[in-house]
Formats: structure tokens, sequence, C-alpha cells
């Protein structure tokens, strides 16, 4: 009677335990992205680009907002959720304001996110060069260009990225 106990949790848990998969950050196609930012018409963002060839979005769009300064035109802030964990928010609303990217990720290897991030880096083609800084990926002349900076917590990765002047 208690094997059948054991063997009755055993199979009640098992699928629970064997869902439970670890996060993997997928690797970048840098062609394929930029042969994406090429023919999109409505976003040159290149890590939203890369999140919808790589993950199912897992809701629509929230918290869309139009630039007044554009007389509404232009989505310029939003937030998406992917499958996985992964959350997505723009803001580049305001014509000088530069583009602020956070992306949430479940806990993820900083080694492995370092080099995720200076492949996406070279998808915007730019002669600016970055260096690591610690957990900062900045131009090294501390310019204009894109920062990506790395907050590790617990259960989850921020990526916080800023490109502008």
């Amino acid at each position: 009677m208690r094997i059948q106990k054991l063997m009755l949790l055993l199979v009640s848990v098992l699928p629970v335990l064997c869902h439970a998969q670890k996060f993997e950050l997928k690797q970048p196609d840098i062609k394929k992205i930029v042969a994406a930012v090429k023919a999109s018409e409505y976003t040159n963002d290149e890590m939203l680009i890369y999140l919808k060839q790589n993950y199912k979005t897992a809701e629509k769009p929230t918290g869309v907002k139009k630039d007044v300064e554009f007389e509404n035109q232009p989505i310029c802030s939003f937030k998406q959720k992917f499958e996985g964990g992964i959350e997505y928010f723009i803001d580049s609303c305001g014509e000088s304001k530069g583009t602020n990217v956070l992306l949430t990720l479940p806990k993820t290897d900083t080694a492995t996110l370092k080099k995720w991030i200076e492949k996406m880096y070279k998808v915007n083609g730019t002669e600016i060069k970055n260096v690591w800084d610690g957990l900062i990926y900045r131009p090294e002349d501390e310019g204009a260009g894109c920062y990506y900076e790395i907050k590790q917590s617990k259960n989850k990765t921020v990526v916080e990225m800023y490109c502008g002047c």
C-alpha cells in the first residue's frame, strides 16, 4: 500500500517538475534581423524584431502611446509580453528624448547575456565602438550612442537600453 501511494505521488508530481524548464536566451540571427529592420515600415527596433522572430507574443501590446510631437501618428511607447515570462517596454516619445527600452527576462546568465548584447549591438551598423564597464555596455568615449545595462535579481534579469545623444 505504501509503495502504491509513493508511485501515485511520483506520477502526479513528475509532470509538474518536467514542465518547469530553464529559460534559454535564443541567439540572434543578425542577417535576418537587419533584413527585417530594413523592410519594416513601422519599427527599426532590433530588440522587438528579435523577440517577434524568436518568441510568441503572450498578449497584445498595452499602454500604447502616440507621439504628440508628430501629430499622434507614430506609436512611441508600449509594453508587450512574450512567452516564457519575457516583457518588453519601449518609450521613444519626443523628438529629442532618445529611445529607452526595458527587456525583462527570466533569470539569465550574465556571460551569456553579455554575448547576446554584443551581437544585438551589431545590428545597428554603427561605427561607434562600445566597451564593457562592469555590467554596462557603453560607447567607448561615453558620448552619443547606445547604452545597455544588465540588472540581475533573484528571479529575473533586466536589460535597460538607451540610445540617443
